[in-house]
């Protein structure tokens, strides 16, 4: 058994991109309640981190991928 697993991870996300790196996302919300929105198309991606209520913080952005 993993330490991801036991430590309850539901889901991981990993991902390659040529030529300019890789694009990682941390979201470290220490538990509190907090969402990555990942939207997957074809040959796209984007993302936008929405913060819990009376928050502000917030980031967001689209890419190509193949």
């Amino acid at each position: 058994m993993t330490i991801l697993h036991k430590r309850g991870a539901d889901v991981i996300l990993n991902g390659k991109r040529a030529n300019r790196g890789i694009r990682q996302f941390i979201v470290g919300t220490g538990g509190a309640p907090g969402v990555l929105k990942l939207r997957l198309g074809s040959g796209f991606y984007r993302w936008k981190f929405v913060p819990v209520a009376y928050r502000n913080f917030t980031d967001s952005g689209k890419d190509r991928c193949h």
